[in-house]
This record gives structure tokens, C-alpha cells and sequence, in this order.
């Protein structure tokens, strides 16, 4: 992708970010450009205006483009240096702590929330633990509630 992409790319974003009220600059842009691509083509835009006009003009527009272009991903122990690390790093840490609250931002499905609740447990800290998982996305945020996961799912390690 070159300057130019990337120059037309922003512009599409901040329609975005204008209308959703999200702020994407975080966000890799590589990977988020090329769901972009992928929206406005398959959705027939040829410009910032026609994104403006065609998609933000229905009240379930902004949930429509959210969950088109957000990456809804996540698994069980998913990362597992991270878990690692936090079993060996932090929760020593916090077993120290009479009480702990931990949020999680963009849990997805949350099957990474409930990694870190099955280690909670495993050090018996779940019982002084608010764990807070959030989405923006309300389908993803429901299965995570649910918290029901096919053993298929599951990371073999």
C-alpha cells in the first residue's frame, strides 16, 4: 500500500470516526486498510462522500460498518507468553491485593476473559476479583456472556 492509499485511507476513516464516535488512530492500519478495502468495494463506494451517504444514512449504520471492519478475534489462552508471564509476573502481584478489579477491553467472545478467570481460580483469587469485559460489538458481547465454547476451539499446547 502506498502514500497515496494510505492518504485516501484516512480520509475514509475520520467519515468513520465522525459518524461512530470511535477513534481507530490506535489501530494497525495495515490490517484495518485492507478491511477497509474490502468493505467499500464489496459495499460499490468510490469516496469518502458515498461511504457518508450510502452506509451513515440508516440508524443501524454505525453497528452495520463497526462490525465489517473490527477484528472480532480472540480463543482460549490465546497468547500464551502473555499467560504465561502473568502467572509467573503478576498474580504473585496480586495475591497481595484484598480485592482486585480488572477490565478487559474488547473481550470479542470472551474466551480470553475466561482464560484469565480459569488462572484467577486456579490461584484462588477469583473469589476477590470484578472482572469487566466490554465490546463494542453486542452479538460478540452476548456469546461472551453466555461463555459456552466448543472443545474444538480450544488451543492445543
Amino acid at each position: 500500500m502506498d502514500n497515496k492509499d494510505i492518504f485516501k485511507f484516512k480520509a475514509y476513516w475520520q467519515v468513520i470516526e465522525d459518524h461512530t464516535g470511535y477513534d481507530f488512530s490506535g489501530y494497525s492500519f495495515e490490517s484495518l486498510n485492507c478491511r477497509l478495502e474490502n468493505f467499500i468495494s464489496s459495499e460499490s463506494i468510490g469516496s469518502p462522500k458515498e461511504l457518508r451517504e450510502k452506509v451513515f444514512s440508516t440508524k443501524t449504520s454505525n453497528k452495520y460498518i463497526l462490525n465489517k471492519l473490527l477484528v472480532n478475534y480472540t480463543e482460549m489462552f490465546r497468547d500464551p507468553e502473555f499467560f504465561v508471564s502473568l502467572r509467573k509476573d503478576v498474580l504473585p502481584f496480586l495475591s497481595t491485593l484484598p480485592k482486585i478489579s480488572i477490565w478487559h477491553a474488547g473481550c470479542s467472545t470472551g474466551e480470553e476473559v475466561y482464560s484469565l478467570a480459569i488462572l484467577l481460580d486456579e490461584y484462588n483469587l477469583l473469589n476477590r476479583c470484578n472482572i469487566f469485559a466490554t465490546d463494542i460489538n453486542e452479538v460478540d458481547l452476548n456469546n461472551a456472556r453466555r461463555g459456552i465454547y466448543s472443545l474444538s476451539n480450544m488451543r492445543e499446547s
